[in-house]
């Protein structure tokens, strides 16, 4: 690839000089000829875009300074066939009372920035790039930034812009387009799959990830800010749990809309890298925020990579929109109780912590045999007692009749109630039931003790 040296003008702006503005003028045959005169005095760009239309041709070029193009400039022009204008609008910059002996060029090394971009966007090739310096008009002055117009191998383009300070500002395809990205994730966590190629959709990353309902943030200070056309990370790169997260909070937010006919109102947000730089093991729900630590490599590690994890901080969203059951006591364990069961139903295995617990081969199961005997004040060990008989419940009739009983049974729930009225509101719910499976749930709630003969 051939090395280009960019010669960017510098902008002295003095304090006494009065501030830039943007301004806007249209003209058209019969006005005052003033106004044509002050679009024709506009200083354009030798690159004129035109087209013809009928008997007419229409151009649109940029307002510039030297070689450099002022961005969110324009003049266009209609003309007739005696090439005479007949109409004319612009969006330009008065730019007349600076100096321009105050512009000056410095030689830039642009395999510099080129490697930053690499580094920024996890892209080591590109198929061709050229680097367009221009002016941005910014807080009434003007400065000299950078953007870099690169192609990738699939034949996308790309466009990016460095401020006058060479920090990257923005990053964004090119053209029409949909919104998608490639992303390199883990589709069910580190310990059960290999990182994978996988196509978001309707993504985005302005000001961080996002789409229609969810919206991921870092306190990382390396964060994803700009829309990158591939999102490949090392799992070891703080970006890499902004990503993962936001995959696996979009497949379990399209799992609740197609399993249980729920939709959130509002985006649910996730911030990743909680206590950077410290290691932590944050993982918890509150007020429609989900905030997860990397884990402390001791007893957690990549939470943010360990889809029960994800899908359980979600799940408590459902139960709290639903029920808005507590986070202590009996209505808390019946909160984390129904987040588990939900979590395993919808990965289609019973383990807690499976790819992010280090001291066992996962934190808990709701494939167990507790009964409500067995009840001590354990906020997560009274929790098994519910979320192991709902999961018995859908091993006998099933994931679609036992995710609809254990939703109608949430929704009769609320904020002040604990195990009783679990009860009472899951024999009610199971009317619904065909006789044989009413008979299933009920000999279930006598082994585990919440049904007495």
């Amino acid at each position: 690839m051939k090395n280009f040296i960019l010669f960017v003008g510098l902008i002295t702006i003095f304090s006494c000089q009065k501030k830039s503005e943007i301004k806007n003028v249209t003209w058209s045959e019969g006005q005052p000829q003033s106004q044509l005169a002050l679009i024709q005095a506009i200083t354009t760009s030798d690159h004129e875009r035109s087209v013809f239309y009928k008997d007419q041709k229409i151009t649109f070029n940029s307002q510039a300074i030297g070689e450099n193009e002022i961005a969110e400039t324009f003049v266009k022009k209609i003309f007739s066939t005696q090439k005479k204008i007949q109409q004319a609008q612009a969006r330009y910059v008065d730019v007349g009372f600076f100096d321009k002996k105050t512009f000056s060029f410095k030689s830039h090394d642009s395999e510099k920035m080129i490697q930053d971009l690499k580094s920024q966007t996890g892209i080591n090739h590109f198929r061709r790039y050229e680097m367009k310096p221009f002016i941005k008009h910014l807080n009434d002055s003007l400065s000299n930034w950078t953007a870099i117009e690169y192609e990738l191998f699939d034949g996308t383009l790309w466009i990016a812009e460095y401020d006058q300070f060479q920090n990257l500002i923005s990053n964004r395809r090119l053209g029409s387009q949909f919104d998608s990205a490639q992303a390199l994730l883990y589709k069910q966590g580190p310990k059960l799959g290999s990182l994978t190629d996988v196509l978001l959709e309707q993504i985005s990353l302005s000001p961080s990830v996002n789409n229609a309902s969810i919206f991921v943030d870092s306190e990382s200070d390396k964060k994803i800010a700009s829309v990158t056309p591939l999102l490949k990370f090392d799992p070891k790169d703080e970006r890499f749990d902004q990503i993962q997260v936001f995959y696996y909070l979009d497949q379990v937010q399209n799992w609740m809309k197609n399993h249980l006919q729920v939709r959130f109102p509002q985006k649910l947000t996730a911030v990743v890298n909680v206590g950077y730089p410290e290691k932590t093991n944050t993982a918890f729900y509150y007020q429609n925020k989900i905030r997860l630590g990397h884990g402390d490599d001791v007893t957690y590690t990549a939470l943010a990579s360990d889809p029960s994890i994800v899908y359980h901080e979600s799940f408590h969203a459902l139960v709290d929109g639903l029920a808005h059951l507590p986070f202590e006591k009996e209505g808390g364990s019946l909160n984390e109780a129904f987040a588990d069961f939900f979590t395993c139903v919808a990965l289609n295995r019973p383990f807690l912590g499976e790819s992010s617990y280090l001291k066992g081969p996962y934190k808990r199961t709701v494939q167990n045999n507790k009964k409500l005997d067995e009840k001590n004040g354990g906020l997560y060990g009274d929790s098994l007692i519910v979320s192991g008989l709902l999961w018995d419940i859908k091993e006998k009739i099933g994931a679609e009749k036992s995710l609809n009983l254990a939703t109608e049974t949430l929704l009769q729930l609320n904020p002040y109630s604990e195990f009783k009225e679990f009860n009472l509101a899951l024999i009610k719910a199971s009317a619904q039931l065909s006789s044989e499976d009413r008979s299933v749930v009920q000999n279930i709630l006598k082994q585990r003790g919440f049904i007495h003969e």
